[in-house]
């Protein structure tokens, strides 16, 4: 999901980042993680860590430091993260004021795009495609150590754009460009067959849009235009246009930032009931729905909902409090929760001198989210990109955290296949949601007294497909004939 380091000694590297992984390390279990980092041009490190005995449930979380492309320049930003968590991109310092972007793995760490002045705003659902902007102020797609493709721009007006975001393949790429129409940018659709559109505004004599984020399956664009009114969010399809997103009259200027991949939860932020900016989640079916902030009181009022998982299970963002900004996430059951004390309080993972600011984008399965954080390094505050994995935030009860689960795959005669799950631990007539490949597809099933559940889907392909669970860890791999 999208949203809109340096390299160290090892011995620097590791007293840091063993640092603030120990804490993780205390209470999980039954799991090895490797973490990497690419120091300068020259060397790459490798730690293991075997995590033990998780008091919290069972699972599994941990912070990571992405680092920084550079070891005299300390700042750096994560804006986007695939559907399965494994690969970030966002933004690192240079010198004279110049940012890079950069591709993050857990096997290679940070690695930059090669191009000074650039960003890296979205990586698409499957991992493969970054996209962003880079100098002189021109939209790109980088598939790191095979292409590098610049985009160009909309026919006439200054030449300008930048890409927000990306379907899961990277084959549909939205973004806002200048253009003749528009006054100063307009949001844009990009395919290889098409190139640029511009997808126009909701002012015909003020065209100003921005396409911030895509479904999974690029059918829905989402951002922010001029109406003849004020600013709003917009909701775009191929089928119907460019429309605003229905709201109340307590909403005045707002606009989108992030759509869930399966595209049916939208998110944002907006002036709010005349008390200051709010986060939103919106849905076809309830409209737009305020998030809540930290702190309610005048001039601190302040809150901003970046990114979606999966229906919108999980939310992040940030929001304002009297000292400083935090990261958030929303839940449907728990609301609005500090990312750092959830760390802290829910899984006993040891911060050290880590604050996080800015939640900017998380995966499919709502358990990885990346950002901005601070900390101190040899009495230095250093901002840097993070990663957070915790297993579970909402719904933890529904299911063992110890769940073991094997499938088989059955096709039937109407066109779907019925998927048998096995479940070692799972409650007898608990109703569970199966997720079939990094959640492209859902069914509901209930448990029955063997411990069987069976999920039927629509026209799954034949081949290796990857099944778990939304409520909890326990990823099995199916074939279909």
């Amino acid at each position: 999901m999208c949203r809109h380091l340096h390299a160290l000694s090892q011995a620097s590297w590791m007293s840091r980042n063993t640092r603030f992984l120990s804490g993780a390390a205390r209470f999980c279990n039954d799991a090895l993680f490797v973490a990497s980092a690419r120091l300068g041009r020259v060397a790459t490190i490798v730690i293991l860590l075997s995590f033990i005995s998780n008091v919290t449930r069972g699972q599994s979380a941990y912070l990571i430091g992405l680092g920084h492309l550079d070891p005299n320049f300390d700042v750096s930003y994560a804006f986007g993260v695939s559907a399965d968590g494994m690969v970030v991109t966002g933004e690192s310092s240079r010198p004279n004021f110049q940012t890079e972007a950069f591709q993050w793995t857990m096997e290679r760490g940070i690695v930059g795009m090669g191009y000074r002045s650039s960003d890296g705003h979205c990586v698409s659902g499957d991992g493969r495609v970054i996209v962003g902007g880079v100098s002189p102020g021109e939209a790109y797609y980088w598939i790191p150590g095979v292409e590098f493709y610049r985009m160009g721009d909309l026919p006439g007006g200054s030449f300008s754009s930048k890409a927000w975001g990306a379907d899961w393949e990277g084959a549909v790429i939205v973004g806002s460009a200048s253009s003749e129409r528009s006054r100063n940018i307009e949001a844009f659709i990009w395919t290889s067959q098409d190139g640029m559109v511009g997808l126009g505004g909701l002012d015909p004599n003020h065209i100003y849009s921005l396409a911030s984020g895509i479904s999974s399956d690029g059918t829905i664009v989402v951002g922010k235009t001029r109406s003849p009114e004020t600013q709003v969010a917009f909701r775009w399809t191929a089928e119907e246009g460019m429309h605003e997103l229905s709201r109340s009259e307590k909403w005045g200027w707002h606009q989108a930032q992030g759509i869930s991949p399966d595209g049916s939860v939208i998110v944002g932020y907006g002036y709010y009931n005349d008390l200051g900016y709010d986060a939103f989640r919106w849905t076809e079916e309830e409209g737009m729905t305020a998030l809540g902030v930290l702190d309610e009181t005048p001039f601190k009022y302040q809150g901003r909902a970046e990114d979606a998982s999966v229906r919108g299970w999980i939310i992040v963002g940030w929001s304002d409090e009297d000292d400083g900004r935090k990261a958030v996430v929303w839940t449907p059951r728990r609301g609005i929760l500090r990312l750092g004390e959830l760390l802290a309080n829910d899984f006993g993972v040891d911060l050290g001198t880590w604050e996080m600011y800015s939640g900017f984008a998380v995966s499919y399965d709502g358990k990885t989210i990346v950002g901005e954080g601070w900390h101190f390094e040899n009495g230095e505050g250093i901002t840097e990109g993070f990663l957070v994995r915790i297993p579970c935030i909402d719904d933890c009860d529904r299911c063992s955290f110890r769940e073991r689960m094997t499938g088989t795959c059955k096709p039937r005669g109407d066109g779907t296949v019925k998927v048998i799950a096995k479940l070692s631990g799972g409650r007898v007539g608990a109703t569970l949601t199966f997720c079939l490949d990094y959640y492209k597809a859902f069914a509901e099933a209930t448990v029955n007294e063997d411990g069987r559940a069976k999920a039927r889907f629509k026209r799954l392909p034949p081949g290796p497909h990857h099944l778990t669970l939304k409520e909890c860890d326990a990823p099995a791999d199916v074939g279909c004939e």
